[in-house]
């Protein structure tokens, strides 16, 4: 399906959001969207789908192949949002229903606008689980259980599942890591031409955006200030909002070989792989990481330590679908030290930042702030006062501002 906006403008509350926007796209083709933070990329998806709140003022055309969407009857945008336009949307965790299961989540497309039996859902959601890179025996687990990688797949398949011919991708990739950011992208891009769809895909970030489209709009203050090919803007950015994207995109992508493992050694780097923690050091001119049992001992010095997690074993989900998430893992953090821990989505890395914080309950081990026990398997051995004392010293800066801010507090609350 073939998108075609013209001089689009968009007000809110008097507030000029979009100024005279013009993108076009062919059916079949992968078109970009790249700008900063607060440049209007989500309000555009919005304004394309008919999703804008009922103070939005909107001019100029937005054709959907013969739809016009501006002013459009509600009606009929409802008719095509799901069906024949599909949106990826950023926060997974906030467009997926919690209280559902993966199959019903996915499914939601077909069934408001197919009138097919239960035997031919559960196989078609079967079939796109499969294409997105998860596993079948997921369909039963509810959202909320899956890592974010997890969910962003469940998003995108619930986006596809009714084979739309326009995809609008919104920042799909944010709160991913490098390696499954890589992997989505590719994966929906490749879905996206094996439907013979169009798609416009948003982000911030150039350094993913190669792989998503070959075409590129840049978004800069509400206005689309360039438009080229990915590569020529890449190579040769002639305005200064393009070249301060491709300047940041370029210096946050690096080689493991550029480094060395005395670079690693000051900063205590630990690599978190399925549960386990591990320490990496880093060889000059190899992508081979050699890897030990990471454990106490890092820092040497008991007294120095300010939080300490020995054996850690998380074990998350409902009884069916129970898994081990941490296993045995073991960590020192020692005053004044800064310390990383790196794993792919799903390797446990926010659950040992919560078991560490008394978030999650421990199935075995402990964890120690300053020499006192906050977290432990058995809850009278937790000392309370420790506990009240870790929490008023320490702060979370979490992964998803959306969720963890409060929308009805300003920002001085």
């Amino acid at each position: 399906m073939s998108l075609n906006i013209q001089n689009l403008t968009l007000k809110l509350g008097g507030k000029l959001i979009l100024d005279n926007v013009s993108i076009e796209i062919s059916d079949g083709e992968r078109v970009g969207l790249v700008g900063s933070s607060g440049s209007g990329k989500s309000m555009l998806i919005r304004a394309i789908t008919g999703l804008l709140p009922s103070n939005a003022e909107l001019s100029g055309s937005c054709m959907l192949g013969n739809l016009q969407t501006v002013k459009a009857k509600d009606e009929n945008l409802a008719s095509i949002r799901g069906k024949y336009v599909g949106v990826v949307f950023q926060q997974a965790n906030r467009a997926l229903n919690p209280m559902l299961s993966v199959e019903k989540q996915i499914s939601l497309p077909l069934r408001i606008h197919y009138n097919l039996d239960d035997d031919d859902i559960h196989n078609r959601v079967c079939i796109m689980l499969e294409k997105v890179g998860l596993s079948k025996n997921l369909a039963s687990k509810r959202t909320f259980e899956l890592s974010g990688g997890q969910q962003q797949r469940v998003g995108i398949a619930t986006a596809l599942i009714t084979s739309p011919r326009l995809i609008l991708a919104d920042e799909p990739t944010t709160a991913l890591d490098s390696v499954t950011q890589s992997e989505v992208v590719r994966m929906l891009a490749s879905l996206v031409d094996d439907m013979g769809a169009s798609m416009l895909f948003v982000t911030h970030d150039f350094s993913v955006l190669s792989h998503a489209a070959n075409r590129c709009y840049v978004l800069d203050s509400g206005r689309v200030v360039d438009s080229e090919n990915v590569k020529n803007l890449l190579d040769n950015p002639r305005i200064s909002s393009t070249k301060q994207l491709v300047s940041a995109a370029k210096k946050l992508t690096f080689r493991a070989q550029n480094l060395d493992s005395k670079n690693l050694d000051s900063a205590k780097v630990g690599s978190v792989n399925t549960g386990s923690v591990n320490t990496g050091s880093v060889n000059n001119g190899s992508e081979n990481v050699d890897s030990k049992k990471f454990n106490s001992c890092i820092g040497n010095s008991e007294e120095n330590s300010l939080i300490n997690a020995k054996n850690i074993h998380v074990t998350l989900g409902r009884a069916k679908t129970r898994a081990e998430v941490l296993r045995g893992v073991d960590l020192n953090l020692n005053i004044g030290e800064s310390l990383a821990i790196i794993g792919g989505s799903g390797s446990g890395k926010t659950t040992l930042i919560r078991a560490m914080l008394g978030l999650e309950t421990l199935c075995e081990g402990n964890v120690t702030y300053c020499g006192e026990i906050v977290n432990n398997a058995n809850l009278l051995e937790v000392n309370k006062n420790a506990c009240t004392l870790m929490r008023r010293e320490s702060s979370l800066v979490f992964q998803h501002p959306f969720a963890a801010l409060d929308p009805r507090w300003t920002v001085q609350k």
